[in-house]
């Protein structure tokens, strides 16, 4: 059990020792896909913080505090829902190409959200908010989601390419007819420490 509990010690400190954290922001362009039809896409953005650990010289652990704008607009209707989350995507990324200081990651991973708030905005009414409390608004504020990334990195800059979908229905109405999940196609820029 010493030998454990040594060994598990010193992996802990190796993955602190090759720790990098980093800040991340870019353009959401992202839809509510819903029964309602608000899956025409809207933009919106994301700003966080992030911690990497290195697992081997291609694997690494990444962990991220973000925040995001999202909805999602109808089609022929001039009326949008936007949303305000707080995510913590987990995801596991993996170095594919290598050549001096460029490098190409694959990164997959889910996420867990929490809608802060929400409103629908149209042409002709005014804002309104979305009311989580007393049963009007039937959209729940937890999100758990999967993403896929496409990261070129030119040593400590990176941009990509990610795409992020709700698996969990946020659509809190009994009637199984509803649905309503999120999805977004993200442009990333991020700055590794």
């Amino acid at each position: 059990m010493k030998t454990f509990v040594l060994h598990f010690f010193l992996f802990l400190i190796s993955i602190h020792l090759s720790a990098q954290y980093g800040v991340r922001a870019g353009f959401n362009n992202s839809s509510y896909d819903s029964s309602e039809d608000y899956d025409a896409y809207i933009q919106g953005y994301h700003i966080g913080v992030f911690y990497d650990a290195k697992m081997a010289s291609f694997l690494k652990l990444r962990t991220s505090v973000l925040y995001s704008k999202q909805g999602g607009a109808r089609d022929n209707v001039p009326e949008q829902i936007r949303f305000n989350y707080l995510k913590v995507p987990l995801e596991v990324i993996f170095k594919t190409y290598t050549n001096d200081d460029f490098h190409i990651d694959l990164h997959l991973g889910g996420y867990w959200g929490y809608m802060i708030n929400g409103k629908y905005k149209g042409e002709n009414q005014p804002d309104r908010a979305i009311d989580f409390d007393n049963g009007t608004d039937v959209i729940d504020r937890k999100d758990f989601g999967a993403s896929f990334t496409v990261a070129f990195n030119f040593g400590n800059k990176m941009i990509g390419l990610e795409g992020v979908s709700s698996i969990k229905d946020i659509d809190d109405r009994l009637n199984a007819n509803f649905k309503g999940y999120n999805r977004s196609i993200n442009l990333i820029g991020a700055y590794t420490f």
